[in-house]
């Protein structure tokens, strides 16, 4: 268990889960308690273009991409242009 208090960043993958619902999402949130964290998860641009992009390919309907901007809502995406991130 990640304690309350260390951030997270969520891969794309995380995300397909979390939006689909399905088995390994709810464990995932359920284990890590996502949305009961006192600081919001953390992705970065990227995923946010690669979870979009998987979104279109897979043809998803507009019930799962309103799923999609919602979670996205919920998290904080980071610019990982910054130096400091880059410098880790």
């Amino acid at each position: 268990m990640i304690p309350l208090d260390r951030l997270i960043l969520l891969d794309t993958n995380i995300l397909i889960h979390l939006v689909r619902g399905n088995a390994t999402g709810k464990a995932i949130d359920a284990r890590y308690g996502l949305r009961d964290r006192p600081e919001r998860p953390l992705i970065s641009i990227v995923t946010v273009g690669e979870v979009m992009k998987f979104a279109e390919w897979r043809n998803w309907g507009e019930r799962k991409r309103a799923t999609l901007r919602e979670l996205l809502e919920e998290l904080v995406i980071v610019d990982i242009s910054d130096e400091a991130i880059l410098e880790r």
